[in-house]
């Protein structure tokens, strides 16, 4: 039975609109310029329900709205409601390039024959033969044969069936300044409503996101062109090698007309966006690289873009280079032509760079001048840019890799810093099991050599930062949290958090010269705050463990200093620390994990590397995976009364545990489901609510099964399916499984590929496996576990053909 709509009050949206409006006035009418102020007082002078119907659009997505779709019980005179609306210039005609296309997105079949009709009447559509079910995109590339979008939308207005929003760059901008974002509704303030979204209890008085109107409305350019910029990257794919040149130029011209950012988190915005149309120009580049000269499209292609080129950044060809391009043999010409292109999109690249101050902006501009350092003026400036990113970097990843570079290009050591840490690096031995889940296979390693064990990684000094710092993150008049919605300060990534409470934040720094201390603040902010949400950590039982060890045991200043970075650049800062941390007889271990196909990013470099720097003990660990001839397996097989976890509910369970080949236990039993067995599956199964009516729930056999299954690997064919309903069922009765799990159907396929079903029935029919009570939980797990030995003699197999081919090819050497 279908779920009845949700009716919402008539004024659910004014209200919030209303409660948004009075928050604007109350921190941030400052800022408002007179283009906004007069928004607000046309809107303000609405009827209730003008304000309730443009209030409904606003919360729906678009800009244009058939008429006949927004009919609002609440708006009883639709007409009337529109035509103020009109009047006060909040709806009008379609009229923009963007509200055609937004019309075009959203209509439907029968709106746009309705639009393809009033072209016919008009003469302004080529004669066309589509038929009554063609489909939306036919009808769509026939629309769009009218090239001009002014046309376009003097055939919708004619309708007289839509209207259109206005006054949306006015209305963006107070969106603005409330959320710092580009926002297109008020889903927030639904979310909170129905309690989708934690509510934190920070602050209950919120300043102005600004500064100034001047700060605001530079960060207000910057804000509209991140969308810009990711529909740039979209089309980017799509689009061939002229057009993605002219993109770029375009971009060039259109960022000499930028204000000037006021603020630090601007200042980042821009920064960022620099950085990616540099990177944008590198992809160009590649894309170069790999044109063909075979190819006469890619010759035309690149004519094309070289000669298409505006003047600026010298990127446009000299007569005298046309000339002799057009004199030479072909191959040489589109040698010239390739190189024409690397000049101009490299000095794009460079520019585009420059502009980005930071990391890894840096990074990129030294590895293009290093390829160009053959032009003096691009060797001074490498050598210029490395000793300026080691003497004063912005961020550990900068010096490190300053510094690396330095080494290996001008010869003083032949090795990278990352191919050092690897050489260095020791190495363990994982069962195989743990594959994908390497840092669960090592916690259980280290505990078995006697270590305590925490899952660390960025967390546990995500948790450390924040519980130190809470009152001055979240809670201090400086904190930049400027709404009931935010739960992260904004300047901790756009910088300024440590300059605008510096005092503060030192005397907090100062307290880890007694361990001590330190640490009574912290177990005080999080006892005061403990589950409170917030958007930097998660609040998880090992934390009053880690912590106080943490404190107590790290080398002398080094963890003050390490959240000294932290709150000074906390974008650079927040992440790449090892992944474990281990502890036995007072010394503290931090060690990154290295799998197979694992890369080591900039980040976790730069981050071990510092913390070795600082006096901790931290290692980089390789994992080797081997097999466990001793493992216990658990073959489990459920039965249930449907098939979702969550819902349905166990009505049998087998258990058989095996080791070296042989089976050393059962375990099974008929469950109460405590519910009604659907027929079809009585029908399946045999399994019956009569039969069932005497059997004991599952919550009475809990203790005996997950004792049964121990620390075993959980072995099901399907594997997926009944460890869902078992580890529901113990959930219900507050227990965890948290086993491995090995799906016989998956490493049946892997070992042995290419039969046409890999269904219980049919691989028992196959292999000649007894299965006389199919669908019952004791026939199909013993079935199941006669899969398994077949899956472990196919695994001896394999490392014995392997073990056979590395020692021929050691002979053979």
């Amino acid at each position: 039975m279908p779920k009845p709509a949700l009716l919402l009050p008539p004024d659910y949206y004014l209200n919030h609109f209303s409660e948004l409006l009075t928050q604007l006035q109350n921190q941030s009418a400052e800022l408002l310029l007179p283009q906004h102020q007069a928004l607000l007082q046309r809107f303000y002078a609405l009827s209730l329900p003008a304000k309730r119907l443009w209030l409904r659009m606003l919360n729906r997505k678009g800009l244009v709205f058939a008429l006949a779709d927004i009919l609002y019980d609440e708006v009883p005179d639709q007409a009337a409601a529109v035509a103020e609306l009109r009047a006060a210039n909040l709806v009008g005609h379609i009229e923009q390039q963007d509200e055609v296309a937004d019309f075009l997105l959203r209509a439907d079949k029968q709106q746009l024959w309705q639009l393809i009709r009033q072209a016919d009447k008009n003469g302004v559509l080529p004669e066309q033969k589509l038929k009554k079910a063609a489909t939306k995109a036919e009808l769509l590339a026939l629309i769009q044969t009218v090239r001009e979008f002014v046309a376009l939308a003097e055939l919708i207005n004619l309708s007289g069936l839509y209207i259109c929003l206005k006054a949306q760059d006015e209305l963006q901008y107070c969106y603005f300044l409330f959320f710092g974002r580009f926002e297109s509704n008020l889903s927030a303030f639904t979310l909170r409503d129905l309690g989708l979204v934690a509510k934190p209890a920070f602050k209950s008085t919120f300043k102005a996101r600004f500064a100034s109107v001047d700060e605001a409305k530079a960060a207000f350019v910057y804000a509209r062109l991140k969308p810009a910029f990711e529909q740039l990257q979209l089309d980017w794919k799509t689009q061939n090698l002229p057009w993605q040149l002219q993109q770029l130029k375009l971009w060039w011209q259109r960022q000499q007309q930028w204000p000037q950012p006021l603020d630090e988190r601007t200042e980042l915005w821009r920064e960022q966006l620099y950085t990616q149309l540099g990177r944008l120009a590198e992809k160009l580049l590649t894309a170069v690289s790999t044109l063909n000269a075979a190819d006469e499209h890619n010759v035309f292609l690149l004519r094309a873009a070289v000669l298409g080129a505006e003047p600026g950044l010298n990127l446009k060809l000299s007569e005298s280079e046309s000339e002799s391009e057009s004199e030479s043999e072909p191959e040489l010409a589109f040698s010239g032509l390739c190189q024409q292109l690397r000049r101009q999109v490299t000095e794009l690249a460079i520019y585009f760079y420059q502009q980005s101050a930071g990391y890894p902006a840096s990074e990129r501009l030294v590895r293009l001048y290093y390829a160009g350092r053959s032009d003096p003026a691009k060797q001074q400036a490498l050598d210029q840019l490395l000793a300026q990113m080691q003497q004063n970097p912005c961020c550990d990843d900068e010096f490190w890799f300053a510094r690396d570079f330095a080494s290996r290009k001008f010869g003083r050591k032949k090795t990278s810093d990352l191919t050092d840490l690897l050489n260095s690096a020791g190495s363990i031995q994982l069962d195989e099991l743990y594959l994908g889940q390497a840092e669960r296979g090592a916690m259980l390693y280290y505990q078995q050599q006697g270590y305590q064990v925490f899952f660390a990684e960025n967390q546990l000094w995500l948790a450390l930062f924040t519980l130190l710092f809470w009152q001055e993150l979240f809670l201090a008049e400086h904190s930049a949290i400027y709404n009931e919605f935010e739960l992260k300060p904004v300047n901790l990534t756009s910088g300024g958090f440590y300059q605008q409470q510096q005092q503060a934040i030192d005397h907090k720094l100062a307290l880890f010269a007694s361990p001590k201390q330190a640490l009574q603040l912290l177990l005080q902010n999080q006892t005061l705050y403990f589950q409170s949400p917030n958007a930097l950590f998660n609040w998880t039982p090992e934390l009053a463990t880690a912590l106080p060890l943490l404190v107590k045991l790290a080398p002398a200043d080094a963890l003050a200093t390490m959240l000294k970075q932290m709150a000074l650049d906390f974008r650079n800062h927040r992440s790449g620390y090892p992944d474990l941390m281990l502890v036995k007889n007072d010394q503290l271990i931090f060690v990154e994990l290295k799998a197979q196909g694992d890369v080591l990013r900039r980040n976790q470099l730069s981050r071990l590397l510092s913390m070795q720097q600082l006096g901790f003990m931290v290692r980089l660990e390789k994992v080797l995976w081997w097999q466990d001839p001793n493992r216990l397996y658990v073959v489990v097989d459920v039965e249930t009364t449907g098939g979702h976890g969550e819902n349905d509910r166990i009505t049998e369970i087998a258990l058989i545990k095996v080791q070296c080949g042989q089976i050393i236990g059962e375990y099974q039993s008929l469950v109460n489901p405590k519910r009604h067995i659907p027929s079809f599956i009585t029908g399946l199964t045999g399994i019956s609510n009569s039969l069932v009516a005497g059997a004991p729930t599952f919550s009475e056999l809990a203790t005996d099964i997950i004792e049964f299954i121990g620390d075993s690997i959980f072995v099901a064919h399907n594997a997926a399916f009944d460890y869902g309903f078992v580890r529901a069922e113990l959930q219900r009765c507050g227990l965890t499984l948290q086993n491995p799990k090995l799906c016989t159907v998956v490493q049946m396929r892997r070992y042995y590929p290419g039969l046409q079903s890999y269904s219980l029935g049919n691989l028992c029919q196959h292999f000649a496996i007894p299965l006389h009570n199919h669908h019952r939980a004791y026939a199909d797990a013993r079935a199941t576990v006669e899969l398994l030995l077949l899956i472990q003699q196919a695994q001896q197999g394999a490392a014995t053909d392997l073990a056979k081919l590395v020692s021929d090819a050691v002979l053979a050497s």
